[in-house]
């Protein structure tokens, strides 16, 4: 186990879903023998967390809000990217900003204990504290200060890191005047109760929720759903629930609402963009993912035309192909296959997460406005390209960062966490020098094999 060899204390985020088909549990000779140097937990404040002073370092999916914490704390990473828009992050964490390390796929102990060694204590690790420093100083700086409610309603992708950027703007629209009603599914709604007690939905007078349902068969609270699910109800199901949802809220009869204003949709959303065309309202489309990796998803269409994708058989992923350059889409330099959106490395031309991400691209021109989770200096280029492609794109980040600046008490109540914070994680931290800990968390929707659960804990303490 990588983590176990490295000879430096670690905490380590084990969600109880995160093994597929398993159970996550480490041996128990691994939990006695590292108790010392080690704490388990299934959740944490991972701001909190980040921004200890006894972090040195982030063993990390290469989830995007993840990937903008880390940037906003200073804390260099170690990307081990699991799907979708994670290898494209961890392509420009690695190599155009200078403050990550990746671990290949195939995860081997020996490789994680010679990255995690090298981010701890090596030099390669101080350069890129000094850069991740850097860029938390470019972030800091692009996050500094710039009659009737507006009323907005918000309505995330129902995954929790889409559920945590959403909630992060919405409380600046809060503070910007707006009155905010925030849509989850009735699934997450649960999640949120179980996991910030039976008042935490209740909100305040101009800051709401709403559940609708998603139509989908019912799950297990403490896992995560189906993504491909998720999806299939982002395109079909939450259409007519959520039609009636803006029904209600624009009842003055029956709603003490201002009226809605506009809708502020995940850009992985496309229902609330038909919504949004049937009450003629305006909507912004919030995109939670990287400006590259948008678009990486936005060349889908293109890829599949030149027969880049799918591939003709999995010998593909293996034999070199995916080391193929790309150097046709605008901003993005030296981009190679591998680096796109893990989803193009499908054989089946009907993938369900290919066609999805690509329609949700291709509908981008369709919202009155697009946001992204990011700031300018972080990806010039690609946003350069990507401005002139629609009439208003908007960066804002980071979100966290943006909501240090504000007095928080007001809106201390709205949390985004499906899984409860175990607090105890920060004094455990406390025990510990500054910068002597790696923290590890895989994000809310990886899955791991045990095989691979062993490789990294072995390798890693």
């Amino acid at each position: 186990m990588g983590l176990a060899e490295s000879g430096h204390p670690f905490l380590w985020i084990i969600r109880p879903d995160m093994v597929a088909g398993d159970s996550a549990i480490l041996p128990p000779e691994f939990i006695e023998e590292r108790k010392e140097r080690s704490f388990i937990c299934s959740w944490c404040p991972q701001e909190e967390v980040l921004n200890h002073p006894s972090i040195r370092g982030f063993l990390t999916h290469s989830g995007w809000g993840s990937t903008m914490e880390s940037i906003s704390s200073g804390v260099p990473m170690l990307c081990w990217p699991f799907c979708g828009d994670q290898q494209t992050n961890c392509r420009y964490t690695c190599s155009e900003w200078g403050i990550g390390m990746e671990i290949d796929n195939n995860v081997k102990r020996e490789n994680v204990k010679k990255l995690v060694r090298e981010l701890m204590e090596g030099e390669k690790g101080e350069k890129m504290k000094k850069k991740a420093m850097e860029w938390r100083k470019l972030a800091e700086e692009a996050s500094g200060p710039t009659a009737d409610k507006p009323h907005a309603v918000c309505i995330p992708f129902a995954a929790q890191g889409h559920i945590k950027s959403m909630i992060k703007l919405a409380k600046l629209l809060h503070y910007k005047g707006f009155h905010i009603t925030f849509v989850n599914t009735e699934f997450n709604h649960q999640r949120l109760l179980k996991s910030r007690g039976p008042d935490a939905m209740n909100g305040l007078p101009d800051f709401r929720f709403e559940s609708i349902p998603d139509g989908l068969p019912p799950s297990n609270e403490n896992a995560t759903q189906d993504v491909a699910g998720l999806c299939e109800a982002a395109m079909k199901n939450l259409l007519a629930p959520f039609n009636e949802l803006l029904d209600k809220l624009n009842d003055s009869a029956s709603s003490n609402a201002p009226p809605v204003t506009c809708i502020v949709s995940d850009g992985f959303m496309p229902v609330a963009i038909d919504a949004a065309e049937m009450h003629r309202i305006p909507i912004a489309l919030f995109f939670t993912i990287s400006a590259c990796s948008f678009m990486g998803f936005k060349q889908f269409q293109a890829l599949q035309e030149k027969g880049l994708t799918p591939l003709k058989d999995e010998s593909f992923l293996t034999n070199g192909y995916l080391d193929k350059v790309v150097d046709w889409i605008p901003g993005m330099r030296d981009i190679r296959l591998r680096d796109l959106p893990s989803f193009i490395r499908t054989t089946d031309p009907d993938d369900i997460f290919f066609k999805f991400c690509a329609v949700c691209a291709g509908r981008a021109s369709e919202g009155s406005a697009l946001i992204f989770h990011t700031f300018d200096v972080l990806e010039q280029e690609v946003l350069n390209a990507i401005y002139p492609m629609f009439p208003r794109v908007y960066t804002i980040g980071p979100l966290q960062l943006l909501l240090n600046q504000k007095q928080e008490a007001d809106l201390s109540s709205v949390g985004y966490n499906l899984w409860k914070e175990e607090v105890e994680c920060l004094h455990w931290l406390d025990s510990h020098k500054p910068r002597s800990v790696i923290y590890v968390n895989f994000g809310s929707i990886t899955t791991v094999t045990k095989e691979q659960l062993v490789e990294f804990g072995m390798a890693t303490c």
